[in-house]
């Protein structure tokens, strides 16, 4: 169904904003991934000594904060890309070796996945990927489209005061990749795009649909060159600032990957990325 705010070949002439400024002429800081962008700290883009400047803490706790944000993000790619199958009991003693990590620090992961949802905590029992249904996926995708789309609108919104933010140059630059490139620029797109709604709950349904979602967008770029084609048009639309081309794109985006489910369906049971390539 399209947007009753649709509106074509919207153009907003206000420039690029610089990430560091955010949207309201102060550092900004929102979730995306479980890491805090408007922090180089927290995003893991400090090394362990620029760390201990701006913290004010011990170089051994810079290294324990990298080596846990590390954890963190295997832990959670796992997850994504079904390497740890959905529906499984996730034992942390059992991926020590292949993490590198005590115990403690996976446990730590995990919690924090289960505040974003990629994994579930089930009280007394522990951690649990999370099962993929079609039924999941289809909410997840209107969710996902719901939330961008009213992004969009106050984007476009005559009283808008600020400017948009710079897009990473992933996106400013997308060009025909690899498919987990494709699925991960994607994300990149969608995550940066959300942003500029200021509301914590829209960034939060996009945050998991990136992650929900994930393994089968990177089926259905495995299977379909066009698809990949498509998350070129996306990133161009919105560096261009064709916010009604966007809109529309986002639209058929959204309703392709829903009718695309019966298709992958068979593919979303205990599947992993290694097999998808076969």
């Amino acid at each position: 169904m399209r947007s009753c705010r649709r509106a074509a070949n919207i153009n907003i002439d206000r420039g690029w904003i610089d990430d560091e400024a955010g949207l309201s002429g102060r550092r900004s800081v929102s979730k995306i991934g479980g890491s805090e962008r408007g922090d180089p700290v927290a995003a893991g883009r400090l090394s362990p000594e620029e760390t201990t400047m701006k913290l004010s803490i011990s170089p051994q706790k810079a290294l324990e904060v990298g080596a846990e944000n590390l954890v963190y993000t295997h832990l959670r790619q796992m997850v994504m890309r079904h390497e740890l199958p959905p529906g499984q009991r996730i034992y942390p003693k059992e991926l020590t070796d292949e993490l590198r990590a005590s115990v403690t620090p996976i446990r730590e992961a995990l919690i924090r996945l289960s505040t974003e949802t990629v994994v579930n905590e089930v009280p007394h029992l522990g951690f649990f990927t999370p099962d993929v249904t079609n039924a999941d996926l289809r909410f997840l995708y209107e969710s996902n489209r719901l939330a961008l789309q009213w992004t969009l609108d106050e984007i476009v919104r005559p009283d808008r005061k600020t400017g948009l933010l710079k897009p990473p140059d992933e996106v400013t630059h997308a060009a025909l990749a690899s498919p987990l490139e494709a699925v991960e620029t994607t994300d990149l797109l969608f995550m940066h795009l959300v942003r500029h709604s200021n509301e914590i709950h829209a960034m939060r349904n996009v945050s998991i649909f990136c992650a929900r979602t994930f393994f089968s967008r990177l089926r259905e770029c495995k299977r379909s060159e066009e698809k990949r084609k498509e998350v070129v048009r996306l990133c161009r639309l919105y560096a261009e600032r064709d916010f009604g081309g966007l809109r529309e794109a986002l639209d058929d985006f959204h309703e392709e990957g829903r009718n695309g489910l019966s298709k992958t369906s068979d593919l979303l049971d205990g599947g992993t990325e290694s097999s998808a390539a076969a």
